[in-house]
């Protein structure tokens, strides 16, 4: 009887514990990610206005500028997440701060890299330059990497060079 009681406590504490932890799939989490998405918003706004950057925005909310395009090629890409892509990039905080940039030909696998970098790139012909600002919930979050505070907005400047 003993142990019963044991089991019984054990599990429903896994199911009330289990139940308070926040996932992508709860309303919670969603609705987290929304406000998010809503308050940066305007802060984007503002810093494409500011920097006179004419920026497209997706359904997402990412936005994107292509500033040298490839009209000698209009080639459809299958996009998987093991497309490799070739690129040169430099990634900024939307103050200037770089925390990341290559001049040197760089190849990523298109699912490993932040969901902001898969929706731009599908979005590029190679040899096009792309400006991509991409929200935080797209980038890293609420998770500080390197220079890179907690719910930073990205600004990306990305030269497609090779898609394989």
């Amino acid at each position: 009887m003993r142990k019963l009681l044991v089991y019984v406590v054990v599990v429903s504490s896994m199911f009330i514990f289990g139940s308070c932890l926040k996932t992508e799939d709860t309303p919670n989490y969603q609705q987290q990610m929304q406000d998010q998405l809503n308050s940066e918003e305007m802060i984007i706004s503002r810093f494409l206005v500011e920097k006179n950057i004419a920026a497209t925005r997706d359904a997402t909310g990412i936005y994107f500028y292509k500033y040298e395009q490839n009209k000698d090629r209009n080639e459809k890409y299958n996009y998987t997440p093991n497309t490799i892509i070739t690129v040169k990039y430099t990634g900024r905080l939307l103050n200037g701060t770089v925390f990341d940039s290559r001049e040197q030909e760089t190849n990523f696998r298109l699912g490993e890299v932040i969901f902001g970098w898969q929706v731009g790139i599908q979005l590029m012909q190679k040899g096009e330059k792309l400006r991509l600002i991409i929200p935080s919930v797209y980038g890293y979050g609420n998770k500080s990497l390197g220079l890179i505070p907690a719910n930073s907005i990205l600004d990306f400047d990305i030269e497609l060079i090779d898609i394989k």
